[in-house]
C-alpha cells in the first residue's frame, strides 16, 4: 500500500511538471497588429525594424516648477513578436518649452518591453539599454539646471491600441540626479503620445 501511494505521488508530481512545462511553452507572444484582432494574423503584424513615431502636444514635468513642452518620440521594433515585445526608443525631443529654456533627453536609446493586458491594450516598461536610466536634462529653469531620471530606473506607461494608438505617462515618478538643490529631489511626468506614423496600432498576441 505504501509503495502504491509513493508511485501515485510521483505520478502526480510528474503530471504537474508536465502541465507547467506545456503551459509555459504555449504562452502567447505579444505583437503589434495593424487591425483589431486577437490573435493577430501573420499578415497583419508589424515586422521587426518598424519605425513608429508619436507626438504629444503637452508633456508636463511637475515638481519644483511646472515645465511644459511639446514632445516627439521615435520607437523602432526589435522583433515581430515576443513575450515581452522588445523595442528601442531611439529619439525623443522636447520643443517650445515653458518653465525652462530647454529640455533634452539623456541616456538614449531606451529599452522598452511591451506586455499585453487586455483587448488591444498593453503596458510599456521603459528602462536603460545600457547607458543609464531614461530621463531628461532641464536647462535654465529660472537660472539653474536640473537632471531627472525615472525613479528606480524604470518608467511604466499604458498603451491604448487604436487608430490612432496612444501611449500615456501618468504621474511617472522621477528623481533628481544632477543640478541645483532648488530643483527639489523628485518630480512627476505626464504626457499622452498619439501615434503619427503609422497610426493604426493594436496590441495583440500571436500563437
Amino acid at each position: 500500500m505504501v509503495k502504491y501511494l509513493k508511485m501515485m505521488g510521483l505520478a502526480a508530481l510528474a503530471a504537474m511538471a508536465l502541465t507547467a512545462f506545456l503551459g509555459a511553452g504555449s504562452a502567447s507572444a505579444v505583437t503589434l497588429c495593424k487591425v483589431a484582432e486577437n490573435p493577430c494574423a501573420a499578415a497583419n503584424r508589424y515586422p521587426s525594424g518598424t519605425t513608429i513615431k508619436g507626438h504629444s502636444p503637452e508633456a508636463v514635468l511637475k515638481g519644483f516648477a511646472t515645465v511644459t513642452c511639446e514632445s516627439d518620440v521615435t520607437d523602432v521594433t526589435k522583433a515581430e513578436s515576443g513575450n515581452p515585445l522588445l523595442d528601442l526608443i531611439t529619439a525623443i525631443t522636447f520643443t517650445n518649452c515653458k518653465g525652462c529654456e530647454k529640455a533634452e533627453a539623456i541616456n538614449l536609446p531606451w529599452k522598452t518591453e511591451l506586455f499585453w493586458t487586455s483587448g488591444s491594450n498593453g503596458s510599456l516598461k521603459v528602462s536603460s539599454d545600457g547607458k543609464g536610466a531614461p530621463g531628461a536634462k532641464l536647462t535654465n529653469c529660472s537660472g539653474f539646471n536640473c537632471t531627472f531620471v525615472a525613479k528606480g530606473g524604470v518608467a511604466t506607461l499604458s498603451v491604448t491600441g487604436g487608430n490612432p494608438a496612444k501611449v500615456t505617462a501618468t504621474n511617472v515618478e522621477l528623481e533628481r540626479t544632477e543640478g541645483s538643490f532648488l530643483c527639489g529631489s523628485t518630480a512627476t511626468w505626464n504626457a499622452v503620445y498619439t501615434a503619427t506614423s503609422p497610426t493604426n496600432i493594436f496590441v495583440s498576441q500571436s500563437p
